[in-house]
């Protein structure tokens, strides 16, 4: 675990020292009475120790078991999976917004982390539980829609799936595609000001659900009103 003080740790903080880079890796917690946490760390260059995030909004079945919780004897799923508990809700780490795996397929994680001052939005995932490139596509769309909502930067990282950058107004600036080995490299301006969605949170999607049946209806009266006057 990177919560203590071992060769691994020391290994990226020197990493991190010597190449003047902020590194953000996963790794499991253990914290006392056996808690395990699905957990992130921030290694800044210079840092006496990692700063660390851990998951909040765990995957049903798949971290935990609903109305069970973790499942440590592996009663309900198979062996190295369902051990983890949620963490209290997230603060942003610095100007760093960071979302763990589906994560960032949640709007309201999102607006929080930039509500709390993130500037860049980061997610990393581990996708190898997705068999086809098309699950690893819809979940780098998701985070592409993060980055239009919060107007910050969105940097994803898949161990396995699609790897992007994408700026604030969802250009993608550099991407990986899913299932392929390699590296990418861009520059992000800082994410800042306000857009509709931080102001308004879900009542934008509501409105424009809405909005999109509403026009849809008008528009199938129109072609019933032309084809019986026609």
């Amino acid at each position: 675990s990177l919560n203590q003080d071992s060769p691994r740790r020391l290994s990226i903080q020197r990493l991190a020292d010597e190449s003047g880079a902020t590194i953000v890796c996963g790794a499991p917690t253990s914290l006392a009475l056996g808690i395990q946490r699905n957990s992130a760390y921030v290694f800044a260059p210079g840092a006496l120790r990692p700063a660390r995030y851990d998951k909040y909004h765990l995957v049903p079945f798949g971290e935990y078991v609903p109305l069970y919780g973790p499942d440590y004897a592996h009663h309900f799923i198979p062996q190295g999976q369902g051990d983890f508990s949620p963490a209290p809700f997230p603060l942003a780490l610095g100007e760093l917004g960071i979302l763990t795996c589906y994560e960032g397929a949640f709007p309201y994680l999102a607006r929080a982390m930039t509500g709390q001052g993130a500037r860049v939005l980061v997610n990393i995932s581990n996708d190898a539980w997705e068999k086809n490139t098309g699950e690893a596509e819809h979940h780098y769309v998701l985070a592409r829609l993060r980055a239009i909502e919060c107007g910050r930067p969105f940097i994803r990282a898949g161990n396995v799936g699609v790897s992007a950058v994408v700026a604030p107004d969802g250009r993608v600036l550099a991407r990986q595609d899913a299932w392929r080995a390699g590296h990418i490299l861009a520059s992000v301006p800082l994410g800042a000001g306000v857009t509709p969605a931080l102001l308004f949170g879900d009542w934008v999607a509501w409105c424009s659900l809405l909005g999109s049946g509403l026009l849809l209806t008008a528009g199938a009266l129109e072609n019933e009103y032309r084809r019986v006057h026609d």
